[in-house]
């Protein structure tokens, strides 16, 4: 799952276990958020225009395979 904030952060969440999975910090308020169709790609838009394409690739495999939490996603 993810959510976008008015404190500019992104969280991907593991819903599983309840943790924070990475973050990903906007320059303004991040308005709207999705996961595309194919799993890895998160497209995040912020108040100011600005639209993120973040890859999620190698992230939740890291995660899954060796119990570790990744602090941020790539751009």
């Amino acid at each position: 799952m993810i959510s976008s904030s008015s404190d500019h952060i992104l969280t991907i969440w593991d819903l599983e276990r309840r943790e924070v999975i990475a973050n990903f910090i906007g320059e303004s308020e991040l308005t709207c958020c999705a996961i595309a169709p194919d799993g890895i790609t998160i497209v995040a838009g912020e108040a100011s225009g600005r639209v993120h394409f973040l890859r999620l690739e190698g992230i939740i495999d890291e995660v899954l395979m060796c119990g570790r939490k990744p602090s941020s996603v790539s751009t």
